[in-house]
């Protein structure tokens, strides 16, 4: 969930991350600074706190909580930053409040950390704090990339600034480098951490102990058939044993090495070996190995499973002889399914938050982001009616997790979020009427409640350090009673009937499901697991859970009576937390609890935050761009809300100089975008003696853009809109020709309106296209000018994507319009066509000056194996795949229209090259029908 950014580097993300498409939207053809909408709302009013370190940036609603952190920051900075001795430069904060979603990155190009003040009501990152976990490990990301900022790396940053600084930080160390060391300094820095929770490592220890370790190729490169730990994880646990082999210093070291050479896309492995001994590979399948005894000490009677499909369940339920399940595979979404039917598929995250099931009702969470603001979302109860097919939408623009039908399914309870990021229980009816709104008790917060009987519910609390307890709230007496804690046990998952309380817990090494009893208080453990057992249910007096394994999970009906345990055994680190890998890798004992009392009682200073700061201190410069090569230099203010660039340079078409300055503001609904550009223009025409001669003229352009994005998401499908209006005058002058063919000094007006509109439902994993999207933009410029007649420029593209023969297979048909005056003498503006790169035409045929083309594309894509083989450490292919296109495209050239078709095939290699490169390489074989030859292209895509 805690999540390293760079411009470069784009691991799996949180939902709200697929919007990011919008970064590259610009208002105007010579826009230098692409609009964004990584803001927070304008109703956030901004302060900020400084201390020796740290500058931290929150809305005035969190100050208490902004003290907090101060103190936190200030107190693990010598800490955290001690293996690699050295403090890094002060470093902004933003604390976003108004997400759903807990998570927080740090990124360069500007240098900053930005955190979501939501609180975590998940076990997923472990027991700490939120606030505390990430002080540990976002502040490790910051000594990172601050320490990688050395050597050679530093000569790219003084040449280039910080996105060349990102680039290059990412081509010599690995992405798991930097979250497996921030995993490890916040289990080795802290008394919990993800390191000592189970669920963190369950699915390496899973195929590990099933004799399915994963190659370390196949983990950088993913794979499409099998689903693999994250680099959070083999990046902790290659951390960690790297470090008790060689010493705490040890990847400090190869930090430095790598930063000394930064062309090096093996820079990390050569570095390992100069400081070990030991080339990387062998000590990857030692790792493996070590682990692997390890695991398998603890359970000496475990036989390794056939391996088959891959499905996994995050919900079970028995009602009326009918058995309910929400399931996903590799070819799916999260589907309901009835007696194994399936019956609607969602979009949703059960990792985030609980799912429930009642009387032929689905329960759950819906994450919707802001129709514009991209650090502001939602989180809204639906139900969805498994008989008549239908959602109801209970809340609309709030914040709930954990939502749980009642014992007779007529009410529901759920936690909500209010803009103070203070938790409270909502009680509502199946059609959203709000029965009851609970506050939280003083000095906690509430992370999940589910009904024991119409007057009592069990909720777990989260205290002021982040430990757990389970309690009885009574909705009579308006009062909480503890059955369990305090406890730094990841708690969660509760089930509750007239007896018992039934949750999920760490348990040496292991997830099972426990128990207490309502009236003793008794805990006893109800499962006994090897890998996990999770979201117990209650059927007919029987027990459910459902267990993992390595083809994923599947519910099971437990044939173990509850043994009583100790009381204290729960919350008692030295009784539930063990000694093999899964929770204790680093054989460290868990540091004693910080004073987070005396860290609440801060009284740090705050004041104003002036919403310009940051904006006149460039992050980034460089030498070169779509336009040809150039000097230009990026700021933007610390709140994201302003871009500000400058540039001066020479065109790659006509080879003469401009320059310019952008100003883009974004803090409000609609983004202006204000930018001015000097350019020499110079062209060829033909003269009456029928000779080529060149014309030069000046070009003052100043343009105002305003910008109206809309976002939106219906269950699967993602939907943008994107309404630009922009003016530019453009000042001619200096002119060599002033005949009535060329140019005189005067001034043309550009008059642009763009609209672009998209839907597309989400991939599954192996999906190459959309099953169901289109994608619609139009364009249309008006070109004023004294001296000629009318001028125009219009532009229409439609891409529509449907499913083909199977789930992996797609059809793509695209339509390409363009139409200006046929005049060639009159003003046109400069084209982004990159004839070297794509085809504008049918494939096969160049571009040339038309005043109006035609182009229809059909392909149908499909993949055609998954070899999951390289060679060496050069190239990995881990999917081949084909397109068959027919290219119908017909110009207008000098008054006649002729007819360029083509079609062909394309073969794609989709690798991971290096090591290191996302790298499509494609080969495309194609006939032209103008001449019936046949030709053939090598391509390359990257991703990066």
């Amino acid at each position: 969930m805690i999540d390293f950014v760079t411009k470069l580097t784009k691991e799996n993300r949180s939902g709200m991350f697929k919007y990011l498409l919008l970064l590259l939207v610009s208002t105007q053809l010579y826009a230098q600074t692409p609009i964004n909408i990584m803001q927070s709302s304008p109703d956030v009013e901004w302060q900020k706190i400084e201390t020796e370190s740290f500058e931290i940036i929150f809305p005035v609603s969190l100050v208490k909580d902004a003290q907090y952190i101060a103190s936190l920051l200030e107190y693990y900075k010598n800490i955290v930053s001690e293996s690699y001795q050295k403090l890094p430069k002060k470093i902004s904060l933003v604390l976003r409040p108004e997400m759903s979603q807990p998570n927080g990155f740090v990124a360069l190009a500007p240098f900053r950390t930005e955190w979501f003040a939501s609180h975590t009501f998940t076990p997923l990152i472990g027991s700490l704090n939120w606030y505390q976990s990430l002080a540990i490990h976002e502040y490790r990301h910051v000594v990172q990339l601050d320490y990688m900022n050395q050597g050679l790396t530093r000569f790219g940053y003084y040449l280039f600034g910080e996105e060349i600084l990102s680039f290059l930080i990412n081509i010599t160390m690995p992405s798991w480098f930097f979250e497996g060391d921030a995993v490890w300094a916040e289990t080795k820095y802290s008394n919990a951490g993800r390191g000592r929770s189970p669920r963190f490592s369950e699915r390496l220890k899973t195929l590990i102990m099933n004799d399915h370790a994963p190659r370390y190729d196949d983990l950088l490169a993913g794979d499409y058939n099998q689903n693999l730990p994250n680099l959070y994880v083999y990046g902790y646990f290659l951390i960690s044993r790297a470090v008790k082999l060689y010493g705490e210093d040890f990847w400090r070291k190869v930090a430095k090495f790598s930063a000394n050479k930064p062309w090096n896309p093996w820079a990390m492995y050569n570095g390992f070996y100069a400081y070990s001994g030991v080339e990387f590979d062998t000590f990857y399948k030692e790792t493996i190995l070590e682990l692997k005894k390890e695991w398998s000490l603890k359970h000496p009677n475990f036989s390794p499973l056939l391996k088959k499909k891959f499905e996994k369940i995050a919900l079970y339920r028995k009602e009326n002889n009918h058995q309910y399940e929400l399931k996903i595979n590799f070819d799916s979404h999260w589907s309901i399914y009835k007696d194994n039917k399936f019956i609607e598929e969602f979009n949703i995250s059960p990792d985030l938050s609980k799912t429930d099931f009642k009387n032929n009702k689905f329960l759950y969470i819906n994450h919707t982001p802001h129709l514009r603001y991209l650090f502001k979302d939602y989180a809204d109860i639906v139900v969805f009616d498994l008989e008549k097919k239908e959602f109801n939408h209970l809340t609309k623009k709030k914040r709930f997790i954990h939502p749980s039908f009642s014992k007779d399914g007529t009410k529901i309870v759920a936690i909500g979020v209010d803009n103070s990021e203070n938790t409270f229980i909502q009680i509502f009816t199946t059609k959203g009427e709000v029965l009851d709104k609970i506050k939280k008790p003083e000095q906690f917060q509430m992370a999940e409640a589910v009904w024991i009987d119409e007057e009592n519910l069990a909720v777990i609390l989260l205290n002021k350090l982040g430990q757990k307890f389970i309690s009885n709230y009574s909705i009579t007496n308006d009062s909480f009673s503890e059955f369990i804690g305090p406890s730094r046990n990841n708690l969660y998952q509760l089930f509750a009937n007239d007896n018992d309380i039934y949750f999920e817990a760490d348990d040496q090494g292991v997830v099972n499901i426990f128990k207490v009893n309502i009236e003793s208080k008794k805990v006893s453990k109800c499962s006994d697991e090897i890998f996990g057992a999770y979201a117990p249910s209650l059927t007919n007096g029987s027990l459910y859970y459902i267990k993992t394994d390595l083809n994923g999970s599947h519910a099971i009906k437990s044939l173990k009576e509850c043994s009583l345990i100790s009381s204290d055994y729960l919350s008692d680190k030295s009784k539930y937390l063990g000694d093999s890998p899964s929770d204790n890798y680093l054989q460290s004992k868990p540091l004693k609890e910080i004073d987070h009392l005396k860290m609440r009682e801060s009284q740090v200073s705050s004041k104003e935050m002036n919403s310009t700061e940051g904006l006149l201190t460039p992050y980034s410069w460089s030498f070169f761009s779509d336009r040809g090569t150039q000097l230009a230099a990026s700021s933007q203010n610390k709140l994201g809300s302003i871009n500000l660039a400058a540039y001066i340079g020479k065109t790659a078409e006509e080879g003469q100089p401009y320059t310019g300055i952008n100003l883009s503001y974004q803090k409000f609904y609609p983004i202006f975008n204000l930018n001015y550009d000097f350019v020499k223009r110079e062209d060829e025409y033909l003269n009456n003696n029928l000779d080529f001669e060149k014309t030069n003229w000046d070009e003052s352009i100043l343009s105002l853009g305003v910008t109206l994005p809309y976002i939106y998401q219906l269950n699967l499908y993602q939907g943008l809109h994107l309404l630009n209006i922009s003016h530019s005058n453009i000042f001619i002058g200096n002119t060599k020709d002033d005949s009535l063919t060329h140019f005189s000094d005067e001034e043309v007006k550009v008059k642009t309106v763009s609209f672009s509109t998209s839907l597309s439902k989400g991939l599954t994993k192996k999906q190459l296209l959309p099953k169901w999207s289109y994608a619609l933009n139009l364009t249309y410029k008006d070109i004023e000018r004294e001296s000629e007649q009318t001028n125009y420029f219009g532009q229409y593209q439609l891409d529509i994507t449907m499913p083909g023969s199977n789930n992996e297979h797609g059809f793509k048909l695209s339509q390409l319009r363009e139409w200006r005056p046929e005049n060639k003498d009159l003003y046109h503006l400069q084209n982004n066509y990159l004839t070297n790169f794509q085809y504008t035409f049918a494939r096969g045929y160049l571009y040339e000056f038309t005043p109006e083309f035609n182009k229809t594309t059909l392909e149908y894509h499909l993949p055609l194996s998954y070899p999951r083989r390289g060679y060496r450490d050069y190239i990995y292919v881990k999917r081949v795949s084909a397109r068959a296109f027919f290219d119908y495209s017909t110009v207008e050239i000098d008054q006649v229209e002729k007819t360029y078709n083509s079609y062909g095939t394309e073969l794609l290699f989709n690798t991971n090259t290096f090591r290191k490169f996302p790298i499509t390489y494609g080969v495309r074989f194609y006939t032209k029908t103008l001449d019936n030859s046949t030709q053939g292209d090598i391509f390359l895509e990257i991703g990066l």
